[in-house]
């Protein structure tokens, strides 16, 4: 009986809708989560042909270094007054983490250092092993770059030691 009175509900609100009844409007609904239009992130790839090396293999402070240099967003306010945190992307088939740089990760022998830095208009990385025999990056390397022009009340600092997304809860971002 319930699916009679289902069907003949349905068949009904279709021929009003094929009929072009007015509808009525009802109250607004509540809010939405604020936002915060101050901080914006952007995903950046950067593939194995764009590793330059730095210093002879072997030797103190040899490294692989890349550099977007089209970074417009990256503005001159943003790079004196703002705050630009870097996380590398790790993916697999069961998640993706973020982790944030500078940071340490152990290879076989050794440990390699990933690092960045930036100024108006461009950003860089870097990677190193500590036995000075650095290995360019084989595969497309993914960073989640995020900007704010505000900090939301928290320190720099504080955020940059935070995981990706305990940072952008602090600052507001969904």
């Amino acid at each position: 009986m319930k699916m009679i009175h289902s069907a003949k509900v349905l068949a009904t609100l279709s021929f009003l809708a094929l009929m072009g009844c007015d509808a009525v409007e009802g109250d607004a609904g509540p809010a939405g989560p604020a936002g915060n239009a101050n901080v914006k992130s952007y995903t950046l790839s950067v593939p194995p042909s764009a590793w330059t090396e730095l210093g002879a293999a072997g030797t103190p402070g040899h490294m692989y270094s890349a550099l977007v240099d089209t970074f417009s967003v990256l503005t001159s306010d943003i790079a004196s007054t703002g705050m630009v945190l870097v996380y590398r992307i790790r993916s697999d088939i069961f998640q993706t983490v973020y982790i944030p740089l500078p940071c340490e990760d152990a290879e076989a022998g050794f440990t390699r250092r990933w690092e960045f830095l930036y100024a108006p208009g461009s950003i860089g990385f870097t990677v190193m092993h500590d036995d000075n025999n650095t290995l360019q990056p084989t595969a497309t390397e993914n960073f989640k770059i995020v900007l704010a022009t505000s900090l939301n009340g928290k320190r720099a600092g504080e955020l940059e030691q935070m995981e990706y997304e305990e940072a952008m809860a602090a600052l507001g971002v969904e």
